[in-house]
């Protein structure tokens, strides 16, 4: 067996315990679906989404949606403002959700969650209606692992492929250099055969 087929099953084999070992993170489980609330307080329909993002761990953004519970209009002059408390901690902050005239029911908040842990989260709105809070369901951010064995494993993969990647170029540049030979070996003992007449005769 070649030392190509060798690396061929290598790379194989590391694929393979790659996709049996990782393991599922917290923080993908919360990038899978985001968080709904809905209630009706003080004449408003309020519905609440809140996710996280798949790109950066504990950046998470809040969606409220206004409607008049008596009309079914949407609400959207109101102020609304988001705010996060941490659960065992004194951290705390706000931010105001804004709306747009492409999408005036939808008030979005974006803000950054640093601490790991349950973050609680309230929604306080200020229109037409009145002015009312309410609390809605927790955000929790996972501890962030610096290494973890899915980490290993894909570390040992890239390097196994660059390995594989490497030998393959090494190989072609020897098989080229000795397909140069062979082709001038030939051109050589016909450029003496054809030289030894002449100096004789010379």
């Amino acid at each position: 067996m070649t030392a190509r087929h060798w690396i061929a099953m290598a790379v194989m084999g590391a694929l393979l315990v790659a996709t049996l070992v990782v393991e599922p993170s917290t923080a993908r489980a919360q990038e899978n679906g985001a968080l709904h609330f809905q209630t009706t307080a003080s004449g408003y329909d309020i519905s609440v989404e809140e996710s996280t993002s798949n790109l950066s761990v504990g950046l998470v953004k809040v969606v409220v949606t206004l409607r008049d519970a008596a009309t079914g209009e949407v609400v959207d002059d109101a102020r609304v403002i988001v705010r996060r408390e941490h659960e065992t901690s004194d951290e705390k902050g706000s931010a105001q959700a804004l709306n747009s005239p492409v999408s005036p029911e939808h008030y979005q908040a974006r803000f950054s969650l640093k601490s790991p842990g349950i973050w609680r989260i309230w929604v306080e709105v200020d229109g037409r209606l009145g002015r009312v809070e309410v609390e809605v369901l927790p955000v929790e951010i996972p501890i962030l692992r610096s290494y973890s064995t899915g980490s290993f494993v894909f570390i040992g993969v890239f390097l196994i492929l660059g390995l594989g990647a490497t030998y393959l170029w090494w190989s072609s540049r020897k098989a080229l250099r000795q397909r140069a030979l062979a082709q001038d070996s030939p051109r050589d003992s016909n450029r003496d055969s054809d030289s030894g007449p002449a100096e004789a005769g010379s």
